[in-house]
């Protein structure tokens, strides 16, 4: 993309979970842009290579296919063929644990429960973890987080169904456990299984001036804090405040529009990444294990919840030399569908 030359911004989202589809929602407000966003199951399969030069990136896929842009938002997830390929460095390992989710309808499941309760609860029993309640639109959810085998789990796939020796393995593991919860396995059907992996922090969140990461793929914590829908948001809005700030300023698309919109996001978003990846160590220290311990990593995951993301944009901007900024192309607050929503945090079942 010439400084000189005037067209749209082409865009291209590799991975439409919630992060790619953040991107997208919020790229809404952005002036003069083409957008394409491509479902993260299909870039699994087909996904190939990047190569960048000058004036765009080209995304290559393994049945010969292509797409020419100027921007590529790197979302496909915690196992990104995209991180790996340009951080060979940064290998996911495999937690000894794994997620069980399923959603039901609750009309069904009232008829068999007829004490099925409302609202949300979670079960703790020592390393086992279950979390059951309504998730709007008539659903309910059961998420339970088990021990497993390492080994085991990394031979799994993300959000396979669980086969009749999984879910004996399951009840066996909740042997104990409110009676509930085992009424409610036996109306499981389509119950999915997750492994549960982790990452290192990447030193940028961005490469060749033309490629940035959002959610997982910027960040693999593997569910740690269960923040990780915040950080998706968080990190759309701030690469969508950035790309509007510099477009406002420069008033066009440009290779310096662009590199300095992923120079003030990779500033917003990394120093607050590397507090979350220090605060995961530290919270995986023996000492943490104790009741002092882990009510100190809970007072210290406060931030976690008071992060102000135009706040910290406009700190950034600060930071380039300018003192106290105003935006120049705010972001308007932007809602996902509904029925999207829900796809993102209930993937199993009937939706």
């Amino acid at each position: 993309m010439d400084s000189a030359e005037k067209r749209p911004l082409r865009i291209a989202v590799i991975g439409v979970g919630l992060a790619g589809a953040a991107v997208g929602a919020f790229a809404k407000s952005l002036p003069d842009i083409d957008i394409r966003l491509y479902e993260r199951s299909l870039v699994h399969r087909h996904v190939g290579a990047l190569a960048v030069n000058d004036d765009s990136v080209t995304v290559h896929f393994h049945d010969g296919s292509h797409v020419e842009v100027d921007l590529v938002v790197v979302a496909d997830g915690i196992n990104s063929k995209i991180r790996q390929q340009l951080y060979p460095e940064n290998v996911v390992k495999y937690m000894p644990q794994v997620e069980y989710m399923e959603v039901f309808e609750r009309e069904h499941l009232s008829k068999t429960i007829p004490d099925l309760p409302q609202g949300t609860h979670c079960f703790f029993q020592e390393e086992r973890m279950v979390f059951i309640g309504d998730i709007g639109r008539g659903r309910f959810g059961f998420i339970a987080v088990m021990p497993d085998d390492s080994e085991q789990v990394a031979q799994l796939g993300w959000a396979d169904s669980i086969n009749s020796t999984r879910l004996s393995k399951l009840r066996a593991q909740l042997e104990r456990c409110n009676s509930l919860i085992h009424k409610i396995l036996d109306q499981s059907k389509n119950m999915g299984i997750f492994p549960i992996a982790r990452g290192g922090w990447l030193t940028s969140l961005i490469a060749n001036d033309r490629i940035c990461f959002v959610g997982d793929a910027a960040h693999p914590t593997g569910g740690a804090f269960g923040a990780g829908c915040s950080f998706a948001f968080e990190d759309a809005k701030t690469l969508i405040l950035a790309l509007n700030h510099t477009y406002g300023v420069n008033g066009c698309w440009s290779k310096e529009t662009i590199r300095r919109a992923l120079n003030l996001y990779n500033a917003t978003r990394s120093p607050h990444i590397l507090k979350v990846f220090q605060l995961l160590e530290a919270s995986q220290e023996p000492e943490s294990q104790t009741e002092r311990g882990k009510l100190a990593t809970a007072q210290q995951m406060k931030w976690l919840t008071t992060i102000d993301t135009e706040v910290e944009f406009r700190k950034a901007l600060a930071s380039e030399g300018n003192g106290p900024v105003t935006l120049t192309r705010p972001v308007p607050e932007t809602l996902l569908p509904a029925q999207e929503v829900l796809k993102m945090v209930a993937p199993r079942g009937s939706l």
